[in-house]
């Protein structure tokens, strides 16, 4: 069992009859941005944000937020595990390699921040392996593992970049996958990622069939929870791409027409 989670993407945010259609349908909607919108009264709203703790500007930036997402009643926020350098330019480091010692230092002291104006539950999604020196540590199953068991955080489980950190680690996919702290995963982000001969990127790609028989394995393997994990589609190229896989996710939370 799952539940469906709609990203306010600029997709959604542009198109209200789109934002209409697919938020009749979901069971959460996921703010990606502090803008509010008009939602359907009872749908439950979490926060994903595309912002590491480790980044120099994450305490100012969060800061700002903190009312939003009281305001906006949000019962989850999550953010990304990493990077390993407090500044960067897209995938490259602008400051020095952290230690793995440095990075839980860095959490300590932000998270607790977080924690003094957010009650409600916190979650990290892990980041794609590129040799930049900005991604050491922190994809490493077993690093992800002791991190959210040492400050007690739920688990965003991004498919596309366990896959992308896979190739790139030259590790077999479900080893790695099966390395991860499944029992934490409150939340799974689905798209396509983009294997390129000499790397494999982060593409977010509107998923495919494999990415969705990936995402039924991977439902399959997770530890059962009183509360099913959040999926959702992390693809934001155009209206009828979104429109489609969104729809696919609702037959796998239905099941199909006629299913008993």
């Amino acid at each position: 069992m799952i539940e469906v989670a709609l990203p306010l993407s600029h997709l959604v945010e542009a198109d209200l009859g789109l934002a209409a259609d697919l938020l009749a349908t979901a069971d959460w909607a996921e703010y990606k941005f502090p803008r509010p919108m008009d939602l359907p009264p009872g749908l439950r709203r979490t926060f994903h944000w595309g912002k590491g703790f480790v980044e120099s500007d994450f305490q100012e930036a969060v800061a700002a937020i903190f009312d939003f997402l009281s305001e906006q009643r949000v019962e989850s926020f999550s953010f990304d595990l990493g990077p390993a350098g407090e500044r960067s330019q897209f995938v490259l480091p602008l400051s020095e390699t952290l230690s793995e010692a440095g990075i839980f230092a860095l959490a300590e002291r932000r998270l607790r921040l977080v924690r003094e104006h957010f009650k409600g539950r916190l979650a990290v999604e892990n980041y794609n392996y590129y040799p930049t020196g900005l991604y050491e540590h922190i994809c490493e199953p077993e690093f992800i593992g002791r991190f959210v068991a040492e400050f007690d955080l739920d688990f965003v489980l991004d498919l596309a970049h366990a896959e992308v950190s896979a190739a790139n680690l030259g590790r077999e996919l479900w080893v790695y996958l099966e390395e991860m702290p499944l029992d934490r995963v409150v939340e799974v982000h689905l798209s396509r990622p983009y294997f390129h001969p000499r790397i494999a990127v982060d593409a977010h790609l509107a998923p495919e069939a494999e990415d969705f028989v990936l995402l039924d394995e991977l439902l399959h393997w997770l530890p059962g929870r009183d509360d099913p994990p959040l999926v959702a589609i992390e693809y934001f190229g155009e209206v009828e791409g979104l429109r489609r896989s969104f729809k696919e996710l609702i037959v796998r939370r239905d099941g199909p027409p006629g299913a008993a």
